[in-house]
């Protein structure tokens, strides 16, 4: 809603653009912004240390907007490709709900975007819960 001319691309063939919209909607937007990690050992990282047991705040939200990485990182592209975004963590600690959530992206996008392929943003600003962990809207009231 906040990017017609991405909702218009998706509602223009909306099959081909599920998965890529999905994909660009967790980079943009990330469902869990950080994530919390506790050091297993004295480790050092580009000059500092960090002790055993300290705490680290990794945000992927900020990964997922580097530059180097992605070009025109702020701009909302349901094309991008490729798309290695980080929303769902890496490796061993990588989510295991990760296939779960993106098939139901890829089923959602397609089915609103052939049910209502015009939307109205009634809720501004969008109000978060407060929490730094979980980004979840309040509300998002919309009409149709």
């Amino acid at each position: 809603m906040r990017h017609p001319d991405q909702w218009d691309l998706l509602c223009s063939d909306p099959k081909k653009f599920a998965a890529s919209a999905t994909e660009e909607c967790l980079r943009y937007d990330p469902p869990a912004p950080s994530l919390e990690r506790i050091a297993l050992q004295d480790i050092e990282l580009r000059g500092k240390t960090i002790r055993t047991s300290e705490r680290v705040r990794w945000f992927n939200s900020a990964a997922n907007r580097d530059p180097e990485k992605f070009p025109d990182p702020e701009h909302f592209d349901i094309t991008r490709s490729p798309n290695a975004h980080l929303s769902f963590g890496h490796g061993i600690h990588f989510c295991l709900g990760a296939h779960l959530a993106r098939i139901e992206g890829q089923e959602i996008f397609p089915a609103l975007a052939t049910r209502f392929p015009r939307f109205t943003l009634e809720t501004d600003p969008l109000e978060y819960v407060p929490a730094i962990h979980v980004r979840s809207l309040k509300a998002l009231k919309v009409s149709w």
